[in-house]
């Protein structure tokens, strides 16, 4: 299980932007980011525990929230620890709780479904390229509940999501960001 789950798919930290035009107090804000080359960035046991650390800190201090929220949501059949469904964490409601304490930007380049969709939901600006899909369930959750088989591309396409308000702005590809962070 280490070696094939480096981090549990999931980076977190403390950085810094635009501290050149606000200082490095004023600048700090948190960053969340499922990696999705590890279980297509699922959710883990240590994944949702390293998640309520940061939460945690982000509540103490009121930091800005940066969530990259690639990823397929929880990973069923998860033996980091032997507990029923996983579920014994805060993750979704520190998140929720973020709500009008702390800007927070979702963002999401791919797919995003279940807990990952539930967590970029909470966010205040959500942005995403054309290549994503967010779904509060993913192709294998919808076969499973007896609704027919369909392939993620047709599962909350990022444009569709845009005409209804889900998704606040749509970008091309993840390449737009560097051109957002050099214009702000």
């Amino acid at each position: 299980l280490v070696r094939n789950t480096p981090a549990d798919g999931m980076v977190t930290g403390i950085g810094t932007v635009n501290a050149a035009q606000f200082g490095p107090e004023r600048s700090r804000t948190a960053v969340l980011a499922y990696d999705y080359t590890v279980l297509a960035g699922t959710q883990g046991w240590r994944n949702h525990h390293k998640k309520d650390r940061l939460l945690s800190v982000i509540h103490q201090l009121k930091l800005p929230t940066v969530l990259f929220a690639e990823g397929g949501g929880g990973r069923p059949g998860d033996v980091d620890m032997p507990v029923v469904a996983g579920l014994n964490n805060h993750t979704f409601s520190q998140f929720a709780a973020l709500s009008g304490q702390v800007p927070f930007v979702g963002v999401v380049h791919g797919r995003c479904f279940a807990g990952n969709a539930a967590l970029v939901g909470c966010a205040d600006v959500i942005i995403a390229t054309a290549a994503a899909n967010i779904g509060m369930g993913g192709p294998a959750m919808i076969e499973g509940g007896g609704l027919g088989l369909y392939r993620p591309e047709e599962i909350g396409p990022a444009f569709e999501l845009t005409r209804c308000g889900v998704v606040d702005v749509l970008v091309d590809d993840e390449l737009i960001y560097a051109f957002y962070d050099a214009q702000i």
